[in-house]
């Protein structure tokens, strides 16, 4: 089925799109943190892309922090809902946080954290779904659940889209989806937060498969695109 084959090879596109992109920058950076890092493959993907020193990783999945520990990141759990993490000021050059927006319940706790932990003149890179993806507004105009929007309960994986692939049993609370961000909104509410927009990244177009075609469109309509991400610079 082709949905399948397009939701199959989305992730990796994705990142390997952030990784020429932040590539090109050229960065060298000395603390580099991974909010949401998971077991660290992409962690350690996008640390090297900026060729950080000393790389750190945020979870509250302790398995999965276990396994990312292991390939020689430094773990911190943290659970990210709470008012103020316990992570001194200033502390990161980079912050790297990859599809974690979208499932919190206040996304500006989240900025104000990310704020006070990166320090003056740090680099942010924010990652996540696009709500106005063209499968999004598709889905909207028969009148469905938006992809990217589906995975709304703890009691079933995916509610609302008889064409989403995601449909097994109860899911973790921690990966419902409750702020689907549009590309407009994403960069807009970073600049709420006083970031610098230094470049925005993005990849895949549906229906187009994630080759170079697809990536060439995403970067021509970027509106449309399955994934949006802003590199972002502070200025406290």
């Amino acid at each position: 089925m082709y949905l399948n084959y397009l939701f199959a090879t989305a992730e990796k596109n994705y990142i390997n799109n952030l990784y020429r992109e932040i590539k090109k920058e050229g960065l060298r950076v000395n603390s580099f943190l991974d909010v949401g890092c998971y077991t660290g493959d992409n962690t350690l993907t996008l640390a090297k892309a900026c060729n950080a020193k000393i790389i750190y990783g945020l979870d509250v999945n302790r398995k999965a922090m276990q396994t990312a520990s292991s390939k020689g990141i430094r773990v911190i759990y943290q659970d990210i809902s709470k008012k103020r993490w316990n992570i001194e000021d200033n502390k990161f050059d980079f912050i790297y946080s990859n599809q974690v927006i979208e499932h919190l319940y206040s996304v500006d706790n989240y900025m104000k954290n990310i704020k006070r932990i990166l320090k003056d003149k740090g680099y942010a890179l924010i990652s996540t779904e696009n709500l106005s993806g063209w499968h999004n507004c598709f889905a909207l105009l028969l009148g469905y659940q938006p992809f990217s929007m589906t995975n709304i309960c703890i009691e079933r994986w995916s509610v609302g889209n008889p064409f989403s692939i995601n449909k097994g049993g109860p899911q973790d609370s921690y990966l419902v989806h409750r702020a689907v961000f549009t590309y407009y909104a994403l960069i807009q509410f970073l600049k709420l937060y006083d970031f610098k927009i230094v470049k925005s990244i993005t990849a895949g177009y549906y229906p187009l498969p994630n080759n170079k075609i697809g990536n060439f469109m995403a970067k021509i309509d970027r509106r449309h695109s399955v994934y949006i991400a802003a590199l972002v610079k502070n200025n406290k």
